[in-house]
């Protein structure tokens, strides 16, 4: 069985970043990703998704990713459940095993600019 995405946008707010219980490191991001073809009056469509990424990866694209960066995300969909207010909820994520960083949007100080590539 193969369970595998690809997807590349920008990012549509900053990376958050915790720590489970156990002291491992986990980070969210959503990514907007522009369909590939136009609507019938020229507008552009896009998909937006949720991202969750672990360990060391979590702490490099929290140090590093920034709303409206274009990132390109590598991993596995995932569902999962989870109980808010009561109510029994559903989710599909995309769990992230390789994140690059595709280009930087303007931005007064970019931190990418002192990583040694």
């Amino acid at each position: 069985m193969i369970n595998r995405i690809v997807v590349a946008g920008r990012l549509t707010s900053e990376p958050t970043l915790r720590q489970t219980e156990s002291g491992t490191n986990v980070g969210n991001f959503s990514i907007a990703v522009e369909r590939r073809f136009r609507k019938k009056d020229g507008e552009k469509e896009v998909d937006f998704f949720s991202v969750v990424v672990w360990g060391k990866l979590a702490e490099i694209v929290n140090d590093f990713g920034y709303k409206g960066m274009m990132v390109a995300v590598d991993g596995h969909l995932q569902n999962r459940k989870y109980e808010k207010d009561g109510q029994q909820r559903q989710i599909t994520e995309i769990v992230a095993e390789d994140i690059q960083f595709m280009s930087k949007k303007a931005r007064e100080e970019d931190p990418l600019d002192d990583v040694p590539w």
